[in-house]
C-alpha cells in the first residue's frame, strides 16, 4: 500500500518513465508481429485508455485472448517432461557413474 501511495503522490513526476514504457511496449509488439514465425497478431495490443483523463491503458482483450490460446497451445507439449534424470543415490553409495533417461514425474 505504501509502495501504491508513493507511485499516486510521485505520478507527475513518473508520467515520461510511463509514456516510454507505454511506447515501448507498443514498438515491441508491433515488432513482434512482424516476425515471419507468428502466428498471432500482437498489433496494438496495448491500448490507449477511452478517457484521456483516466490516465490507465488497458489490454485488448481480444489479442489477450488468442495470446492466452497460443501459449496454453505452446505449453501442451506432451515431451516436456521427457529428459535426463540427473542423480539416482543408493542410500549414500555411489554404484558407477551413468545417465539414466526416463519420463519424469
Amino acid at each position: 500500500a505504501l509502495s501504491v501511495a508513493r507511485d499516486v503522490y510521485n505520478l507527475k513526476s513518473n508520467q515520461t518513465e510511463i509514456v516510454t514504457t507505454y511506447n515501448d511496449a507498443k514498438t515491441l509488439s508491433e515488432e513482434i508481429s512482424k516476425l515471419p514465425y507468428n502466428k498471432v497478431n500482437v498489433t496494438n495490443i496495448v491500448m490507449s485508455p477511452k478517457d484521456s483523463t483516466a490516465g490507465q491503458y488497458q489490454i485488448n482483450p481480444e489479442q489477450q485472448s488468442n495470446l492466452n490460446q497460443a501459449l496454453a497451445a505452446m505449453s501442451n507439449n506432451p515431451f516436456k517432461k521427457v529428459g535426463m534424470i540427473s542423480s539416482q543415490n543408493n542410500n549414500g553409495a555411489l554404484n558407477g557413474l551413468g545417465v539414466q533417461v526416463g519420463y519424469k514425474q
